[in-house]
Formats: C-alpha cells, sequence, structure tokens
C-alpha cells in the first residue's frame, strides 16, 4: 500500500480548497465593466442633449452670418474670411463643404454637435490611456456632457465646439508624451489644427509645448 505524503505548508490542497480561476462580481474586471456601462451612458446622454432637435430653432444672426460667409466659390470664401471673418479658415471650410450636400438648420449646426459630442468620447476613453483614473475620467466627461455652456455651444453654428475637442485631443496627447513618451501624433494634430479653428489655440498650444519641454526635459 504506497505510503501517503503530507500537504505541503504551501499546497493548495493542505486546506481543502481549490485555487480560484475566476473572477468575482466586485473584481478588476466587474468594475471595468460597470464603469465601462456608465462611460456608454454618459455617451448616450451627450448625444441625447446635442442631436435632439438641433433643427427645431431658426438660425441666430451670428449663426446665419456664418452660412452665409460659408456659401459661394472656394475662392469666394477664401476671400470672405480673410477679409470679414473674425475665425480661421477650418470651420468655415468644413461649413462650406457641408452645406454643398444640405443647406438646412440642422446642416448648419451638425460640425458643432459632432465635435462636442467627440470631446466627451476623449476625454471618456482618452483619458484612462494616458493614466488618469477612469472615475476622473467618468467625471470629467460626465461634466462636459452636461454642462449648459457645452449644450448651447454644441447646438450653435460657430466654431467653440471644436475648440474644445482640439484642446482635449492636445491635453491628452501631452499627458502621453509625459507618461511613456508617446502620443507626439495627439500632440502633433493639437498643435496643427489649433491655429486653423481657434487663433486663441495659438496661446494654449504655446503651453501644451512649453510644459512638454519642461517637463519632459526634465524628466
Amino acid at each position: 500500500m504506497p505510503e501517503s505524503r503530507p500537504a505541503a505548508a504551501g499546497d493548495p490542497g493542505a486546506s481543502g480548497l481549490r485555487p480560484r480561476t475566476g473572477r468575482g462580481p466586485l473584481s478588476r474586471g466587474g468594475a471595468g465593466g460597470a464603469w465601462l456601462a456608465a462611460a456608454v451612458l454618459v455617451l448616450l446622454v451627450a448625444g441625447a442633449l446635442r442631436f435632439h432637435d438641433l433643427g427645431a430653432h431658426s438660425l441666430t444672426g451670428d449663426e446665419a452670418t456664418a452660412a452665409i460667409n460659408a456659401w459661394g466659390t472656394l475662392p469666394e470664401l477664401v476671400e470672405g474670411t480673410w477679409n470679414r471673418n473674425a475665425s480661421p479658415i477650418l470651420y468655415p471650410l468644413l461649413l462650406w463643404v457641408v452645406q454643398k450636400i444640405e443647406i438646412s438648420a440642422v446642416s448648419v449646426r451638425l460640425l458643432p454637435a459632432v465635435g462636442s459630442f467627440l470631446t466627451v468620447a476623449v476625454l471618456l476613453f482618452g483619458l484612462p490611456r494616458v493614466g488618469v483614473s477612469r472615475r476622473a475620467a467618468l467625471l470629467a466627461g460626465t461634466l462636459a456632457a452636461v454642462s449648459w455652456a457645452a449644450v448651447h455651444e454644441a447646438q450653435g453654428a460657430r466654431e467653440y465646439s471644436l475648440d474644445a475637442l482640439v484642446a482635449a485631443v492636445g491635453i491628452v496627447g501631452l499627458l502621453r508624451l509625459l507618461r511613456d513618451r508617446r502620443g507626439g501624433a495627439w500632440l502633433g494634430v493639437s498643435l496643427f489644427l489649433g491655429p486653423l479653428v481657434q487663433y486663441g489655440l495659438v496661446l494654449f498650444g504655446a503651453a501644451l509645448l512649453v510644459t512638454a519641454l519642461a517637463i519632459g526635459g526634465g524628466g
């Protein structure tokens, strides 16, 4: 009869328990699923607030002016933007393209609504990839989603929602660059598009560059 061997102290069988192979509902996987569900819910709320009744109201004076300035031929658009428009060329050019497809209150306001919606998405899913906690990213995305000012600008035919999108992309790019020396493409896109969307973003881009050089160079 073979002699039985006593179980070692580190042997899982010593306590009569089998090793756990799965993850419980409160494990990291469960928390990740709850966070993803919450992030999707925030996106749905952001979309509903921005796209619901987008064309219910007639254009305001500023919106009508922006739409009219984006009519005509491409050379006329460039000349009109240079002489009469306070914003750079990118938003009038995008608006000019959209109005070649359809001219309506919805089409004129569609670009800001999409830009504002993408800003919320960048905050929700971009920040956790650069070391920001998922809870903080969810809070930032929620605030951006329900902010009265953000929703108001998202439903107006102006370039301010695109400003926020470019800024969000730049911040994510900077954080990734400082974290793992990557993300230069994100930061480069923000620095390139910023002056084409709003002149004030030149200063914002300069601040990003100074921060990257000061912190990155010191590390």
